[in-house]
């Protein structure tokens, strides 16, 4: 693994600590591959896809978004 890999994982891994504390089911805004923003709530914990990609499952959503598209409703 190279060290610019390994930062990102390291800062990746960061994002999903940040997020562990959200319940399932909580209220969220994701920003759409089409722009567009659709409020929807959590149906997992947040993990690293790969081991280089923190990412969260969504109601409604197939699949899983990555966290830096995602937040907090009440952070709106």
């Amino acid at each position: 693994m190279s060290i610019k890999t390994g930062r990102k994982s390291q800062v990746q891994q960061a994002i999903v600590d940040g997020w562990m504390n959200a319940a399932n089911g909580t209220a969220v805004i994701v920003k759409l591959d089409s722009g567009e923003e659709r409020r929807t709530r959590t149906r997992s914990q947040p993990f690293l896809l790969g081991g280089h990609t923190a990412v969260i499952q969504l109601e409604g959503i197939p699949g899983c978004y990555s966290l830096e598209r995602v937040r907090r409703a009440d952070q709106a």
